[in-house]
C-alpha cells in the first residue's frame, strides 16, 4: 500500500464519519476494526486506534508508544438529505480534518509502509 492510498483511505473514511451515523459510531467504539477494514490491511496487536468527536481536545488525550489518535468531523447528516451548502462543509471539514489528523496519518503510514 503505498502512502497516496492510505491518505485517499484516511479521507473517505472521514467522509464517512461526518455524513453515515452508524459508520460514525463503529469508528467511535471499534476504531481499530473500522481503520483495517478501511485500509484493507491489519495492523500489528500492539498498536491501539481511537477516533474522538471534533469537540473533544487532541492534546487532552493520551497517546503510548505506537497508540493512533483521530478526530473526526463534525456530523452533518445522511448524503441524500443534504443540500449543496452542507456538501460544501463536508468537503471543507474533511480537508481540514486532514490536516488536523496529520501527524497521525504520517504515523499509520510509518506503521504500515
Amino acid at each position: 500500500m503505498n502512502t497516496l492510498k492510505i491518505r485517499r483511505n484516511m479521507e473517505n473514511l472521514l467522509y464517512k464519519s461526518a455524513v453515515d451515523i452508524e459508520f460514525r459510531n463503529r469508528c467511535l467504539k471499534e476504531g481499530k476494526s473500522v481503520l483495517e477494514e478501511e485500509l484493507g490491511t491489519k495492523l500489528d496487536s500492539d498498536i491501539k486506534v481511537q477516533f474522538k468527536e471534533s469537540g473533544d481536545e487532541k492534546d487532552e488525550i493520551k497517546l503510548e508508544g505506537r497508540d493512533l489518535m483521530f478526530l473526526l468531523p463534525e456530523f452533518v447528516g445522511t448524503i441524500n438529505k443534504l443540500e449543496r451548502k452542507d456538501l460544501e462543509r463536508i468537503t471543507g471539514g474533511v480537508s481540514e480534518y486532514m490536516d488536523k489528523n496529520n501527524e497521525s496519518i504520517n504515523n499509520l503510514i510509518n506503521l504500515i509502509i
